[in-house]
């Protein structure tokens, strides 16, 4: 009985950690991994190929009209933009001077300046009605066609009487529009021109004077610059030299004159 008694305070008094010194394998298990079967890694999946994008679609340009247009660049030019003048109609106004005399006014007292009221055969201020046409476009220049019609009047006066000279001139040209910088142009015409229904009428003391002259054919010259305001509207400066003569009773008066005119074409 004491021997039992031994065997109980031993095993009181040995501590666990001599207990675990044994000889005897201890086996560790986890429980939370034993419960759990293993799992082999899954490879990652490759990623979804991308979207093709479709191009996106090309405006068109549209076609040209039959207005006028601008165009980027003259070929040798230098100019950053032009406008082509089509069909138009225009107004012109001016003043011509030029030619031999053909009538002279003379009164009872001379003037104190010592000059004379007279009219040459190729006096007067004009205004036209014009119209164009330009078909022919190249780089570098550009053809068509001209006309006019209009009147053209001179007129002398003394203290008691006046004298006119009524007449209405009528042209037909080829034309020529050379581009020389952005919406400027060079312009140049010849062609033939009358003026029909020349009369020289007075009043006053000059009231016996009525007298009509015959028609001749002559011929004109212009050159000038013109610019484009937009695309419907232009301005131009043109010097106009006319050759012709008047007829009256078969004697011929020389009416070579020259011509300064303020033009403005309205473009369709």
């Amino acid at each position: 009985m004491v021997s039992a008694r031994v065997a109980v305070l031993l095993a009181l008094v040995v501590p666990v950690d001599a207990r675990a010194a044994t000889d005897e394998p201890e086996v560790t298990v986890d429980e939370s991994s034993a419960s759990q079967p293993t799992l082999e890694p899954v490879p990652p999946m490759p990623p979804p190929p991308a979207a093709r994008s479709e191009p996106a679609p090309v405006p068109r340009t549209p076609p040209p009209t039959a207005h006028a247009v601008e165009r980027l660049g003259v070929a040798g030019l230098g100019a950053s933009a032009a406008v082509q003048p089509g069909t138009s109609v225009g107004l012109e106004f001016g003043y011509a001077q030029g030619g031999d005399r053909l009538v002279t006014l003379y009164f009872f007292e001379p003037r104190l300046d010592g000059s004379e009221a007279g009219i040459n055969a190729g006096d007067g201020v004009f205004v036209s009605l014009t119209g164009s046409w330009t078909p022919l476009w190249r780089d570098n220049f550009a053809l068509g066609l001209y006309a006019s019609a209009g009147i053209k009047y001179a007129e002398a006066s003394e203290p008691y009487g006046s004298v006119s000279f009524t007449r209405y001139p009528l042209a037909a040209a080829a034309q020529v529009l050379v581009p020389a910088w952005e919406k400027w142009f060079v312009v140049g015409r010849m062609g033939p021109l009358a003026e029909v229904g020349a009369k020289l009428s007075g009043d006053g003391t000059f009231a016996r004077i009525n007298t009509d002259f015959a028609t001749k054919l002559g011929g004109f010259a212009d050159v000038g610059l013109q610019r484009a305001i937009g695309q419907y509207v232009a301005v131009a400066v043109v010097v106009r030299y006319t050759y012709l003569d008047v007829s009256l009773g078969g004697a011929t008066t020389s009416a070579n004159n020259l011509g300064v005119g303020l033009a403005f074409c309205f473009f369709r």
